[in-house]
C-alpha cells in the first residue's frame, strides 16, 4: 500500500476517474483495492459475490452471479430507492446486506444507467469485510491522511470527538 503515500497518488486517482465510469470517492476506494496487491480478488470485473459469497445476495440468482463490482456504480439496474435509507439509528438498524436482498432491479444488468446510491452501501460493506477496517477508519488511513485532508471526517461524531466540532458544516433545510 505503498501507493497510498506517494506523490503519484494524486495523479494515480485522477487517472482511475478519467479512465473509468465511476463517481470519485467510489473510483478511489474500490481503486485503492483494485490496485492493491494485498487484494487480488477485488478486481473490477469480479463477480460480488465471490467476495461476499454469503453477504451479496440478490433477489435472484442470476443477478447475484453477474453483478461485478465495477457494476455497483450505476449499473445493477437497481432502482433508486430514494426512501429506503440505511437507519443507523434504528432499534434494529438495516444492514447493507438485508438491502441488497430486497431491492429490485428495472431491467437486465447492464442494460440501463439507473442512478441508485444504495450500492455504496454494498462498496462500503465489501470494504469493511476484504480490509478488516471500519469504513470510516479506511477512509481515514487510506485517504484522507494520505492526502492530508487534515479536517475532514466522514461522520460529524468523529470531527467533534477530534476537536473539531465548530467545523462542521450544517445543512439547509
Amino acid at each position: 500500500m505503498d501507493l497510498f503515500y506517494s506523490v503519484a497518488f494524486p495523479a494515480h486517482v485522477e487517472s482511475l476517474m478519467n479512465n473509468y465510469n465511476i463517481p470519485g470517492l467510489a473510483v478511489a476506494i474500490i481503486g485503492l483495492l483494485v490496485h492493491d496487491d494485498q487484494h487480488p480478488e477485488v478486481q473490477y470485473e469480479a463477480p460480488v459475490s465471490s467476495i461476499l459469497p454469503d453477504d451479496f445476495v440478490l433477489l435472484t440468482e442470476e443477478t447475484t452471479r453477474l453483478i461485478t463490482v465495477e457494476d455497483l456504480s450505476h449499473r445493477t439496474v437497481s432502482d433508486r430507492h430514494e426512501y429506503f435509507f440505511l437507519n443507523v439509528r434504528a432499534a434494529e438498524p438495516d444492514t447493507p446486506k438485508f438491502i441488497t436482498r430486497v431491492l429490485p432491479m428495472l431491467a437486465r444488468v447492464r442494460k440501463a444507467y439507473i442512478y441508485n446510491n444504495m450500492m455504496y452501501a454494498a462498496i462500503s460493506h465489501l470494504i469493511e469485510k476484504v480490509t478488516g477496517s471500519k469504513f470510516v477508519d479506511f477512509l481515514d488511513s487510506c485517504l484522507f491522511k494520505p492526502l492530508v485532508m487534515n479536517s475532514t471526517n466522514l461522520q460529524p461524531s468523529r470531527a467533534r470527538a477530534r476537536g473539531l466540532g465548530d467545523r462542521n458544516a450544517l445543512g439547509y433545510y
